[in-house]
């Protein structure tokens, strides 16, 4: 990153979510398979799996409908070093007209807070 103007720096990439066609099939081929524990599962059904340290690695969750193709991902979270560099880079996305960008909230298991934005393709 050379840009002294972008507050972006991205430390690791946090979790990762799948959308899953049969989530108790997944679940079961990530922990007995893979090794991967269960850290939560919350009320909408979504499995959070962790294989270290951290609360979870990966989120298992329902696909809403059964797609005809490849499961889709759900989501990708990239952690940063705190709460004030969130907020800078969420000033940062609104400055560029990034599309989507909401605001920040605590939400979930653990005591990670979150900014969501897209980004259409």
């Amino acid at each position: 990153m050379t840009d002294p103007d972008n507050p972006i720096r991205i430390r690791k990439i946090g979790h990762v979510g799948l959308y899953c066609r049969d989530l108790a099939k997944m679940v079961d081929f990530y922990t007995r398979v893979l090794g991967f524990k269960v850290s939560d599962v919350n009320e909408k059904g979504m499995t959070f799996l962790r294989f270290g340290a951290d609360h979870h690695s990966l989120v298992l969750a329902k696909a809403a409908e059964a797609p005809s193709g490849p499961t889709v991902l759900q989501q990708t979270a990239m952690e940063v070093a705190d709460l004030d560099a969130l907020k800078r880079i969420r000033a940062y996305l609104l400055s560029q007209n990034a599309p989507k960008v909401a605001a920040i909230k605590h939400e979930g298991p653990g005591n990670d807070y979150t900014k969501r934005f897209e980004v259409d393709d």
